[in-house]
This record gives C-alpha cells, sequence and structure tokens, in this order.
C-alpha cells in the first residue's frame, strides 16, 4: 500500500494528470491510501472524488481513507504537519510505503525506519513502467511542474531524465 500526502495528489492535480498517479500505483499492484487528516488538505474536486471508505465503493474510486489516532502533538513535537505525520505512522504501523515530498517530514520518515517515495520517484516507475511512454512525455511533465513551482532541484531531474526503459517482452 501506498500511503499519500496532499503534496502528491495536488502536484498531479495541478499539473492536470491524476489518472496517471492512478495509472503509476496500479502499474505498482498497489493500492493508495489517505489519512483523514490529508483527506482535509486535498481541495481539488478530482482528488475527491475518487476516495473511497468501504471496499464496495470501489468502482471508480481508487484511493482508500484511513482512519487514524490524534497525532498534533505527534506533529509539533516532529515539526511536521499533521497529515504528513499521519502518512508516517499509518506507513509504519501497515508497513507500507509513505509518499511524501516535504523535507523535513521525509527526515522523520527515515528516522522512524519507513519505506518512502515521492512525486519524483512516482514518476520515475511510470516512465520505467510504461505509464508514460516517452522521455518527451518525461520531459514535458518536468516542465509543467516547474510551471506549477513544484521544488524540483536539478540533481532530481537528472535523476529522472537518466531512467531506463524496462523491456518489453518479446512476442
Amino acid at each position: 500500500m501506498l500511503i499519500l500526502n496532499t503534496s502528491v495528489i495536488s502536484a498531479f492535480c495541478e499539473i492536470k494528470r491524476l489518472q496517471l498517479l492512478k495509472q503509476i500505483i496500479h502499474s505498482l499492484k498497489e493500492k493508495a491510501a489517505v489519512p483523514k487528516a490529508v483527506r482535509l488538505e486535498i481541495t481539488y474536486d478530482e482528488a475527491l472524488r475518487v476516495i473511497y471508505i468501504h471496499e464496495k465503493e470501489f468502482d471508480e474510486k481508487w484511493i482508500l481513507l484511513l482512519d487514524h489516532e490524534y497525532l498534533k502533538d505527534y506533529a509539533s513535537g516532529r515539526g511536521i504537519h499533521e497529515g504528513e505525520a499521519a502518512v508516517i505512522t499509518l506507513s509504519k504501523s501497515n508497513d507500507a510505503t509513505a509518499v511524501l515530498d516535504d523535507f523535513k517530514a521525509r527526515e522523520v520518515a527515515r528516522e522512524e525506519q519507513v519505506k518512502l517515495t515521492g512525486t519524483l520517484g512516482l514518476l520515475r516507475v511510470g516512465y520505467e513502467e510504461c505509464s508514460i511512454h516517452t522521455k518527451n512525455e518525461l520531459a514535458g511533465i518536468i516542465r509543467e511542474l516547474r510551471r506549477i513551482h513544484f521544488y524540483l532541484p536539478e540533481d532530481a531531474q537528472e535523476y529522472l531524465l537518466e531512467a531506463e526503459k524496462e523491456d518489453m517482452p518479446r512476442l
């Protein structure tokens, strides 16, 4: 399971590619989830429409809503937001992967020994696993992220663009 933070969902929504996020997650054969604290931060209608509570709602909804304990004290003690704290604690307790972009939250996740990725890691998988078809398309997504002021250091851009496609089986 991948437990997503707001920044990841917002980045894909801002560049009008929420379906790409869904394709990437499905290519990993994973389920997506968000904590209630993250759900409260989401402002994009298209993202809100795909969150479900019960498995029977699963048709076009593909992000599971997870309940969690009160985390404001833990969050403020670690210098992170409550949504980030919920992503980290739920990832740890569910042996899931935390999907976070914030530097401090990623640092806390590492300290807690939580499996971790972020928007850029998902995009790289998207390219390697064929959801993103060409390097030109990947470069276009990078331009779109820069346009919305998504923090993308030069070495991160290089990390994305050095990805190689998985070899496709021959028929």
